[in-house]
This record gives structure tokens, sequence and C-alpha cells, in this order.
């Protein structure tokens, strides 16, 4: 059985000269440290998938910061906010059975993408991603089913203003 977490990035600035370069505000970086935290104690993450974006791959960088057990990273366009879910589940799929000795994944994306994954993982199952939230989903390989266990929130109080 192998573990995929799917996680939305921390809280992102609202302007920027692309979508792609937003990068995360203070509360942001509070939220994917909280749900670095909360990881660290559930789980040991084997391998990190994010998007190209920036805000993506800063909450992956706040959540490997706590976990040593991390032996493979990347990133890919397919996770990027207008991505193709299907598409990105395959991905995933693939990496998940080209790296069989990697059990704990975690996906950092975006909305609208994250819950559209889920939903190819776990059929009438599309979760709406509050920042920094993760969906915990049991895979199994061999049959190809999957089941949504939990959805993560981070423990930080309201949002910044």
């Amino acid at each position: 059985m192998k573990k995929i977490f799917i996680m939305r990035h921390g809280q992102a600035q609202s302007l920027s000269v692309t979508d792609e370069s937003r990068m995360l505000t203070d509360f942001g970086r509070l939220e994917a440290q909280s749900m670095a935290n909360k990881l660290q104690q559930d789980c040991k993450i084997d391998a990190i998938l994010t998007s190209t974006y920036v805000r993506a791959k800063q909450t992956a960088e706040i959540v490997a910061a706590k976990q040593e057990s991390i032996r493979y990273q990347d990133s890919f366009d397919d996770f990027i906010p207008s991505g193709d879910a299907e598409n990105a589940a395959e991905l995933i799929k693939a990496m998940v059975s080209y790296k069989p000795n990697l059990n704990n994944w975690l996906l950092v994306a975006h909305m609208p993408i994250v819950s559209y994954i889920v939903e190819q993982f776990c059929p009438d199952n599309m979760p709406i991603f509050a920042t920094a939230a993760v969906a915990e989903i049991h895979y199994n390989e061999e049959s190809g089913l999957a089941e949504l266990v939990a959805m993560h929130l981070p423990d930080v109080g309201e949002k910044a203003s």
C-alpha cells in the first residue's frame, strides 16, 4: 500500500508579474510549516512532486526541511492549476510504479487541479482544498484502487488580510 499526500500550496501573494511567479505570503509560510510539522509526526515522506510554480516549490521546500527520508524530488508542468487532472494522476501512478521502493509520496500543487486529481484516484470524491490542506490517499498499486482516508488542515488560526 502506497500513501499519496496531495497538498495545496500555502497562501500566496494575490498579485505578481505572472501567476507562475506568485510567492508565499508570511501567512502561507506559517501554513506550510504547520502542515510540515503534522506530516513529520505522521509519516516519513519518500518523494515530493510539485508544480513548476514558485508557490508550490516554496511549500514543498518547507515540508522537505522537516523530512529526513526524501529520496526523490521533481517538478512538472502537469501539476499547474490549468493542468489536465487525468494526465497528472497517470503521471503520479507512473512515478510510483517507476520508483517501487518509495512508499510515501507528496504532491504540492494548486486549486483546482488538486481536487480533480483526488477525484481521478477516488471517484466521487472531489474535496475543496484550503491553502496548505492535504488529502491523504491510500493507493493499492496492484489493484489500482485508492481510498481518500483523511483531509488534513494546517493549524494556524485565521488568514491574514
